[in-house]
């Protein structure tokens, strides 16, 4: 299966570059939020709230935080692409190839 989103390779791989950057900080922030949202399951897991709590909790805060200017460059980058519509296509093609 092939998506084409763009005329042109460079818009391609910008596009790719723009994901690479975000994606680490959504990842490091979802589990961040995760460690401290307890579910019905945990209730009953107090040692592993606390290290949660303790020692994962911080550790995914430090790491938010140092990724997060990756994060405003690869969202930027991706505003940039998108809205100067050089080469975008008005939809996405889907090939099949067989």
């Amino acid at each position: 299966m092939k998506i084409i989103k763009y005329a042109s390779v460079f818009s391609t791989i910008t596009d790719v570059v723009a994901y690479l950057l975000t994606y680490p900080w959504l990842v490091a922030t979802s589990h961040l939020a995760a460690s401290y949202l307890t579910t019905t399951d945990e209730k009953g897991k107090h040692a592993l709230k606390i290290w949660r709590f303790l020692v994962l909790g911080p550790i995914l805060t430090v790491l938010s935080v140092a990724l997060l200017p990756l994060f405003i460059l690869g969202q930027t980058i991706w505003m940039a692409l998108i809205y100067s519509k050089a080469d975008r296509k008005d939809f996405a093609v889907v090939t099949f190839q067989e």
